[in-house]
Parts: C-alpha cells; sequence; structure tokens
C-alpha cells in the first residue's frame, strides 16, 4: 500500500492528517548504530520536538487530524488556555487533535488514512514509513537532498555558492590544518559539518587542532567531512528561504531573518521587515532546482524545502538545504491565516518559569494581537513544549512594536520570556524598533 504522505505542502485544498514526528536523524544513521554522542545529542533534540509538533496546530483547518506527542497532554492547563486564545483570534484550528506516544505516531496516521483516504503531512520522507509511502526513489532523493556533503559536491555544477568548502574524510584532517592553522593563531574559528542529526548538532566551530580532532574522532575514519569558513554575524545576516518543489517548477512562499543568541536559534524576523533581493531569490531556485534534480518531487503535490544562507550585499552563500518541513513553515501559515503580512513580525522561541505560568499568561491575554489600529504591539501564543527542570518551553509572535514588546514586559519576572527581551535589545541595536 502507498499513501500520499511526506513533507506535503498544507495548501489547505484538501483535508489532511499532520504527523510531525521530527525523525530527520533517521535518514542519514540508524538510531541503534549511533555513537554515545549521537545518542545524547538525539535524545536532547527529541525533548525539544513536541513544541515544533505542537506548532502545526495553527497551521491546521476544521477538517484536519493533528496528531501530538503525549507528552505534550501532561500540561492540559497550559495546552487549553492555548486552544481559547486560537478561538479568540479566529483561527479555525483543527479540534480532532489526538495524542499519542512517539512511537504509536506513524501507525495512528497510517490507520486514519486508511480509514479517511487523506494525506499526511510528515516533517521528512523518513526510513520508519517508508514501507507504507512513496517509496525508496524519493526517499533517497531526499537524502541526497539534505546532504550536506553532496551539496558541496553539486552547488558549482547548479551555480550555488557556499562558503569556502574542503572536503575530507574524518581519519585525515591534514587538509584542514592546512589551510587553518594560520587563522586559528588569532582566534578565528573554521566550521566543521558532517550529514546527520539535525538541531546544528553535527555541526561544531573549531578554533584549534586539538577542537578539530575532536570532531573528527566521534566518526568512522573513512565517514565523509566537510570543512568551512566561518562567516561573521558582524557582515553577514542569516536567513532561511523556504518555498515548495513541485514535479515541474518550485516556488519561494516565505522568508525569514534567523537572529541567534549565545549560539543557538531563538528569534526569527519576518516579513515584511526581511527583503528578497534578486541574488537571494536566484539563489533560492537554484537550489530547488537542485533538489528537484535529484528526485525530490511527488505527483500532485508541492514538498516542501528550504535554505539556509548568508547575505551581504549582492553576494548570497548557502549553508544548507533542507529538504523537509522546517520551523517557520508553521508561522508563515498563521501570517496568511491572519493577514499579517504588511505587518513587523518577530517569532521568539523562549521559556518561561513553571511558577511564572500566570504571569506569562496574563501578560499575554492583555496583549493578544487584534486588528485595532492603536495597538502598538499584540502578541499571538504560537506553541508551547514540555517543561524540563522547571522550565516550559513557549514560542510566540509578537505584531509590531519590538520596543513597546520591551516596555510591556518589563514587570515580568526575570524567568519569564528573558529571550524575548535579549532579542528586543539585539533589534533596537539594528535599529528595528
Amino acid at each position: 500500500m502507498r499513501i500520499p504522505a511526506g513533507p506535503l505542502y498544507p495548501d489547505g485544498l484538501e483535508s489532511t492528517i499532520f504527523c510531525c514526528l521530527h525523525d530527520e536523524a533517521a535518514m542519514f544513521a540508524d538510531f541503534t548504530q549511533m555513537s554515545v554522542r549521537e545518542r545524547e545529542l538525539y535524545e536532547m533534540l527529541e525533548s525539544e520536538y513536541p513544541i515544533y509538533s505542537f506548532s502545526f496546530l495553527v497551521a491546521s483547518n476544521a477538517g484536519d487530524t493533528v496528531l501530538l506527542y503525549k507528552t505534550l497532554a501532561e500540561e492540559s492547563v497550559l495546552f487549553a488556555w492555548h486552544l481559547k486564545l486560537f478561538d479568540l483570534l479566529g483561527l479555525h484550528i483543527s479540534r480532532d487533535i489526538r495524542f499519542c506516544a512517539t512511537a504509536d505516531l506513524y501507525m495512528t496516521a497510517i490507520k486514519l488514512q486508511a480509514a479517511s483516504h487523506r494525506r499526511i503531512i510528515t516533517a521528512c520522507f523518513s526510513p520508519l514509513l517508508s514501507d507504507y509511502t512513496s517509496g525508496a526513489d524519493v526517499e533517497a532523493a531526499s537524502r541526497m537532498a539534505n546532504s550536506k556533503i553532496d551539496l558541496a559536491r553539486s552547488a558549482a555544477s547548479f551555480g550555488i555558492s557556499l562558503p569556502r568548502t574542503f572536503l575530507f574524510v574524518a581519519g585525515d584532517p591534514s587538509m584542514v590544518v592546512a589551510n587553518y592553522a594560520h587563522q586559528w593563531n588569532y582566534g578565528e574559528p573554521c566550521v566543521m559539518k558532517a550529514d546527520g542529526l539535525g538541531g546544528g548538532c553535527n555541526v561544531a566551530f573549531v578554533k584549534n587542532e586539538e577542537q578539530l580532532w575532536d570532531f573528527c574522532s566521534r566518526y568512522p575514519e573513512d565517514t565523509s567531512l566537510l570543512a568551512q569558513d566561518y562567516l561573521s554575524p558582524d557582515i553577514y545576516r542569516e536567513y532561511v528561504i523556504e518555498g515548495v518543489v513541485y514535479e515541474s517548477h518550485s516556488q519561494i512562499h516565505n522568508i525569514r531573518e534567523k537572529i541567534i543568541i549565545e549560539g543557538q536559534w531563538r528569534g526569527t524576523i519576518h516579513r515584511p521587515a526581511v527583503c528578497l533581493s534578486n541574488s537571494m531569490s536566484r539563489t533560492a531556485y537554484s537550489c530547488f532546482e537542485r533538489s528537484r534534480a535529484l528526485g525530490y518531487c511527488v505527483p500532485g503535490a508541492g514538498l516542501n524545502c528550504s535554505i539556509d544562507c548568508a547575505v551581504t550585499g549582492d553576494k548570497t552563500f548557502v549553508f544548507e538545504v533542507n529538504a523537509r518541513l522546517t520551523s517557520g513553515l508553521p508561522v508563515a501559515l498563521l501570517i496568511k491565516k491572519l493577514g499579517l503580512e504588511g505587518c513587523l513580525v518577530v517569532s521568539i522561541l523562549d521559556a518561561v518559569g513553571v511558577d511564572n505560568l500566570s504571569a506569562y499568561c496574563q501578560f499575554v491575554e492583555r496583549n493578544l494581537y487584534t486588528a485595532r489600529p492603536d495597538q502598538a504591539f499584540g502578541l499571538i501564543p504560537i506553541a508551547m513544549g514540555v517543561r524540563s527542570e522547571g522550565r516550559i518551553p513557549v514560542w510566540l509572535a509578537v505584531i509590531g512594536s519590538i520596543a513597546a514588546f520591551s516596555a510591556g514586559a518589563v514587570g515580568l519576572p526575570p524567568a519569564c520570556l528573558a529571550t524575548g527581551q535579549k532579542l528586543a535589545t539585539i533589534l533596537a541595536y539594528r535599529g528595528l524598533k
């Protein structure tokens, strides 16, 4: 049995089962064969997945079904609070929400599909689902399209510019030492990359030969790795350009600027504050064309694809291609649903101490987004995660003035939206108010 399932673009035209189990690591590594470090990193990432799964609620429509991680049901009060606010915002999300153990998510989706003949939207073409979905060909194409190593090998033939890049094997990093030892003396890093786990886990900043060998020692000696020039955020801005790849063409649907705080992605600036230059557009379409040429397309539907890139002036350099769902998609669909394309939208990935949940909820309710022109800023809760070490991850969109948001949040406890305050300071420094 083959069913329409994968990282399909949710165009809202068909009833859909959302089953966003983030298992893209399985594209490159058998879970049972991961190293101890990779297993630790995967488990760390796994704790973050529920919030991304939750975010697809805002992308859903009334006739859809959304399958969520069972752990989210443990936060029943906060979960119900989000649903109440989604109603107040007029989002008309799915009310068919089902909580499943991680191991049961895919099989639950398959059983629902068999009964209703609906498509299933997943985070990626997973080997765990390949027996039921489009098959090995598109799964292999997805793996190649996502591969950092294959991108380095094929970029030039598609006219894609990368930072200066060196390919080597883990057992012999002498090429890296020869090309970067001089700049290491001045404290300037290079960037090491390997295929595999997402979330930056197979990426490292290396400043000396000891750190280089430490990175290489994580992999078998014949593993292909790459080293790239570090592009400083003082010179380059980092963007994500998201699109849809069809059998005959591709289309850009979203652009956002990533805000990095202490080495981690913590916020995003969405259009219209972010503009798509000709260089960025050409680069994105070249990357989408590469994905399609590798076979990353299916009949009668569009597949999500995005690029991470660094931009300065008219130069665009690609860090990676993600032929899968990415975190910007739910926010882009939320913006479209509420007609916010002409507004400044900044989304923030933050955390709230469990003792401060009441203060957080009251702050959001007082400042819930409305379409009133006199509202200096408005808030939209996007998603919540699972509590850990006394904190609950939250994802929030700020509509309008960042300075007004920052001023309004001054009275909040220190363990409540601390990242949002830092982000507001960064954006104010950039002149975005």
